[in-house]
């Protein structure tokens, strides 16, 4: 990394975020000014404005106060929104949640993307990140003062800077004290030669984004509000949308460092554009999602994450690398197929020392590894087992199945980061002393 030596005007700037939020869960203006509704052939002016809202979901929403005498607002039809003091006015279905008793005011959410189209090239897009991590970066100016708060990621022709916020340290505190959400990066997205580039090109690397920055972040980060710059630098494009969020916790990364994400996208890229991997990769990021950020029980996590083990042992075994046919994919027990998956991935099989509470309980129902005792407590779970065995699962401590949930999730980022070709270190969430050092990959 660079040294704080060097004159000032050496330094590269900070990007600037085209939105900010001063404190968690605060409500960002989009746009305030003229609006149309029309609803089964009613069209109603006036004004108001539109809003993105973090409660009960991230998404966009409005609120209208009608100037005319021809009133809409059923609940249970989609309108059209038309925004009319754009250079080029735009229109995005909607819903009406509520309505004055007059049905002259409404407010609703958009129901669609919104999308200020152009047919301007891009020369750039700027977007933004919520509750990201604090990494310690490249050094970057602002505002006079110098901190290390960029991750430069390239792929394939693309060029992805993330700069984290000056007073990131400020929003952390809020965010821990508050909950919620908060705009804690700012991203740019370029092509490395700085040729321009089509909406289309970008739309599918945004999507990639978050899947790929909430894997290495451990819970849901999508790019927000993109903004889209032709070749002078004038704003040309714009999208708002709803997203995948997760509201501030903490979670367990992989991730140890800023580095670790320059290696890892362009495995992930590559992957991600095969057509392959690219709807197995989704589903199993998604379920890991879930399983890592606790949206349900540590049973839940456990099915979550076999549910994934099964998927990419097939696309890998069958349909990627073509060691088995369907026919005989199909016949071996869930355990086999893990093992095969594990082996393939260069994962040890082992229970871990570690994970002392789920290998005596594995030892004593004669469990030989961890496949086995995974897709055993799995099996149990879900098909409910027999009776004994229901009581076995039922009655256990509640550090087996907790350790149970460990080793699913290790299993399954190793997997996928095997499946990226990362080569780096990672944060081993089955070893004793995870909080104080790193481990290489097992086939590094």
């Amino acid at each position: 990394m660079e040294s704080y030596y060097l004159p000032l005007e050496n330094y590269p700037p900070a990007l600037s975020p085209v939105y900010t939020t001063d404190e968690p869960n605060q409500s960002i203006l989009l746009y305030e000014g003229s609006l149309e509704i029309a609803q089964n052939g009613t069209v109603q002016r006036g004004k108001g404005t539109v809003r993105f809202e973090w409660f009960p979901s991230p998404g966009v929403a409005f609120d209208f106060s009608g100037q005319d005498h021809c009133p809409v607002g059923s609940l249970f039809d989609q309108a059209d929104l038309k925004l009319l003091d754009l250079r080029t006015p735009v229109t995005a279905k909607c819903w009406i949640s509520s309505s004055s008793l007059d049905f002259f005011s409404h407010s609703g959410l958009l129901s669609e993307d919104f999308i200020s189209t152009s047919t301007d090239k891009l020369s750039y897009l700027l977007f933004h990140l919520t509750n990201f991590y604090d990494f310690r970066g490249n050094v970057i100016l602002r505002k006079e003062s110098l901190f290390r708060g960029r991750i430069v990621l390239e792929a394939e022709g693309w060029k992805v800077t993330i700069d984290a916020l000056e007073n990131l340290k400020d929003i952390k505190k809020a965010l821990k004290n508050k909950g919620g959400y908060c705009i804690t990066h700012t991203g740019k997205i370029e092509h490395s030669d700085q040729n321009l580039f089509d909406t289309e090109e970008v739309d599918n690397l945004l999507t990639a984004l978050g899947y790929f920055c909430s894997f290495c972040r451990g819970f849901w980060t999508f790019p927000i509000l993109p903004v889209g710059y032709d070749i002078n630098g004038d704003k040309v494009w714009e999208q708002w949308a709803a997203c995948k969020a997760t509201p501030w916790k903490s979670v367990f990364s992989w991730c140890p460092h800023c580095e670790s994400l320059s290696m890892l996208l362009p495995g992930f890229w590559h992957q991600w554009q095969n057509p392959i991997w690219h709807q197995p990769i989704r589903l199993a990021i998604d379920w890991y999602i879930q399983s890592n950020a606790d949206a349900g029980s540590i049973e839940s996590s456990i099915i979550m994450a076999q549910a994934a083990f099964e998927l990419l042992s097939r696309v890998l075994l069958v349909e990627d690398k073509r060691l088995e046919n369907s026919k005989d994919f199909a016949r071996p027990p869930a355990a086999k197929k893990l093992r095969k998956l594990l082996v393939e991935s260069s994962i040890p099989l082992n229970i871990r020392d570690s994970l002392s509470n789920l290998k005596k309980f594995s030892a004593q129902l004669n469990w030989m590894d961890g496949p086995q005792a995974l897709t055993k407590i799995r099996n149990i779970l879900v098909h409910s087992g027999k009776p004994q065995e229901r009581t076995i699962i039922f009655n256990a401590p509640y550090d087996v199945l907790y350790e149970a949930k460990k080793l699913s999730l290790w299993y399954l980022e190793l997997i996928l980061l095997h499946l990226f070709d990362y080569k780096g270190d990672y944060c081993n969430r089955v070893s004793a002393n995870f909080m104080n050092k790193l481990d290489p990959v097992p086939w590094n």
